[in-house]
């Protein structure tokens, strides 16, 4: 595919928003498009590399004796709590708010 013909365009400003250097190149080369802090998207070009990356990782595994693993981004509380680990979680929260509780209000509808 053509690169006049891609979802994403270059930009000539540097964002002023992004702290890192990094951030302010992938953002400003189209690689990825910044949704909220922390938080991005991987447009047509970023998406590309991180395939590319992967399978060159894959590749180097392969040749390894090890196994890749794939783990849930979320996990219970109630293992974080078990092992102790809750508490030192909470001290990494942001302005006394904890990073991430979901409520499953699907469930009202089923």
């Amino acid at each position: 595919m053509r690169f006049s013909k891609f979802f994403a365009k270059t930009k000539r400003q540097i964002p002023s928003d992004e702290e890192t250097p990094g951030a302010k190149l992938l953002v400003k080369a189209g690689f990825v498009s910044k949704l909220a802090s922390g938080l991005y998207n991987f447009l047509p070009l970023g998406l590309m590399s991180l395939k590319k990356i992967k399978k060159t990782i894959g590749i180097e595994l392969g040749k390894a004796p090890v196994c890749e693993i794939l783990t849930p981004i979320l996990h219970p509380a109630k293992f974080w709590k078990d092992s102790g680990r809750f508490r030192i979680w909470l001290s990494f929260s942001v302005c006394g708010h904890v990073l991430c509780r979901l409520r499953l209000e699907w469930l009202r509808f089923h």
